[in-house]
């Protein structure tokens, strides 16, 4: 099996255990607000919200990125020459 095929399956147990310890108390709070929604106004829900996690780990990620470009001279100086190159 390869590397990647390992992380994916490690993940995705991880991630159904996750869902399986939290989902039920997380159903049981809104069970009865998310009876107004028709199933694709729920998928469409689901869907935005992983949509926004995802946008906000990739912001986060950069946050991070960008501290340690600030931390590093020469990383802050090839930064900035690639920034005037595009700006030529």
């Amino acid at each position: 099996m390869k590397e990647t095929e390992e992380y994916e399956i490690k993940i995705t147990e991880e991630a159904e255990e996750i869902v399986n310890e939290t989902f039920p108390k997380l159903w049981s709070g809104i069970k009865e607000d998310m009876k107004e929604y028709s199933r694709k106004e729920l998928a469409e829900k689901m869907y935005l919200f992983g949509i926004l996690t995802h946008m906000r780990l990739i912001d986060i990620g950069d946050q991070e990125i960008m501290k340690e470009i600030e931390k590093d001279p020469e990383i802050k100086k090839l930064m900035k020459e690639f920034k005037n190159t595009f700006n030529e």
